[in-house]
């Protein structure tokens, strides 16, 4: 599975980062985002439901936020 890196970022670049990479793929792909921002928890549930895509997952360790995305 693709990975997105947007360690060390803050809000809008892990979103930009995430929607940039979605334009990329086939609709049914997915792919893992990965950010230490904690407004990902805001923004990246939002623009899924606002384009249709679907939060697969969601985890944190050591300040490192996991989340998968299936793209619409």
């Amino acid at each position: 599975m693709s990975e997105v890196d947007a360690t060390g970022t803050l809000c809008p670049i892990p979103l930009i980062r995430a929607q940039d990479f979605a334009k990329e793929m086939k609709a049914g792909e997915a792919f893992t985002l990965l950010a230490t921002d904690p407004g990902v928890y805001q923004d990246i549930p939002a623009w899924c439901r606002m384009h249709g895509h679907q939060l697969v997952s969601v985890s944190e360790e050591n300040h490192l936020i996991r989340m998968v995305i299936r793209t619409a």
